[in-house]
């Protein structure tokens, strides 16, 4: 597991080390700066502005979200939670990964995280080899597929839970009674948040040891 600086808040790296840790365009950070989506203004040598191993690593989560283009807002919130879950326990799964549905042409909002993994709990955690994790797992929501098209009861929900769970493998001929019923597979954003926080801060790291430096 990745050991990191006791400090996850000190203002300690410059504008260029975040551009080439994060690989944002320099007008993108200024805009999200312009926004105050890392809050305050930190300064360090010469009244530059400094970055904490915490923005990098949220500006890091933002950036992959906004080339999937998902909104800033959504992407904040998570880049937020997954922060939080760093500072509480001072290190973040590997192998953490959420699930977006994007919702474009629909009445319900425009991303709905489905799953995701880690301790993130307002995500309902869910942590995993991704090898080991079935598609079905992501891309076939069936229960809430149904809860929100037929609008039945609690308890018919929880029938249809029942019935999800026992499909198991699907035939043609499941898939057929399936998708006839409004049961079929919906798109889905599969997100390495583990990934992308644990390398953002590996590479913080040779920072610190001061290799690859920027002056700038």
């Amino acid at each position: 597991m990745i050991k990191i600086r006791t400090d996850l808040h000190e203002a300690r790296y410059t504008t260029p080390e975040v551009l080439s840790v994060t690989r944002l365009r320099p007008e993108v950070l200024q805009t999200w700066i312009n926004r105050d989506a890392l809050g305050p203004r930190n300064t360090g040598r010469g009244k530059r502005r400094m970055y904490s191993a915490i923005d990098v690593v949220k500006l890091a989560i933002m950036r992959r979200m906004a080339d999937l283009q998902v909104a800033l807002a959504t992407s904040l919130d998570i880049a937020n939670g997954a922060a939080e879950k760093l500072e509480s326990d001072g290190k973040i799964d590997w192998n953490l990964y959420i699930f977006l549905r994007p919702h474009e042409a629909t009445e319900e909002a425009r991303f709905e995280v489905i799953s995701s993994g880690g301790a993130l709990s307002r995500y309902e955690p869910l942590v995993g080899d991704p090898w080991n994790v079935r598609l079905s797992q992501v891309v076939e929501n069936f229960t809430s597929t149904y809860a929100r098209r037929r609008k039945h009861g609690i308890a018919q929900i929880h029938r249809n839970k029942a019935l999800a769970s026992e499909q198991g493998s699907l035939d043609e001929q499941k898939r057929d009674d399936l998708a006839r019923r409004g049961f079929h597979a919906e798109p889905a954003i599969v997100f390495p948040l583990g990934e992308i926080v644990n390398g953002a801060l590996l590479q913080l790291k040779e920072i610190d040891r001061g290799e690859g430096r920027a002056d700038g």
